[in-house]
């Protein structure tokens, strides 16, 4: 498995120069890393943000707003967007949204985020958007 913390500051083997270029950096990392794991028949992990246009309250699942460069949406095979829960629970609770999925299958799951004791267990929201826990 290869894991990829905050891929966006990685900088390619052939580095670009100029401000204008900083995408096509991100892109080309992208595509070494991709690169690096088919090689080596490994499954990638990475982790990326969202670009300053992503609105808190937006649906998460747009993979435009990946921010530096459309290669993560193109070259994924899923993408999951964390988000915080929904108030009143958004300090322990996340939201996980299925934004690409090569199968199709889109959507998104509800876990805890809470760290004494650790418990990230999915949970449902009824109609009313009321906690259901399992």
């Amino acid at each position: 498995m290869v894991l990829t913390d905050a891929q966006y500051l990685f900088e390619p083997t052939k580095k670009l120069s100029g401000a204008a270029k900083q995408w096509e950096n991100l892109s080309e990392v992208g595509k070494e890393i991709t690169a690096m794991a088919l090689a080596r028949n490994k499954p990638v992990h990475q982790s990326v943000q969202f670009n300053r246009s992503q609105k808190k309250d937006s649906k998460g699942d747009e993979l435009a707003n990946i921010g530096g460069t459309d290669v993560v949406g193109q070259t994924s095979s899923i993408v999951v967007a964390i988000s915080e829960g929904s108030a009143p629970h958004e300090t322990t609770t996340r939201k996980l949204d299925i934004a690409k999925s090569r199968d199709g299958a889109k959507g998104h799951i509800y876990t805890n985020f809470r760290f004494e004791p650790a418990n990230f267990d999915e949970f449902l929201l009824d109609a009313g958007r009321k906690l259901i826990r399992r």
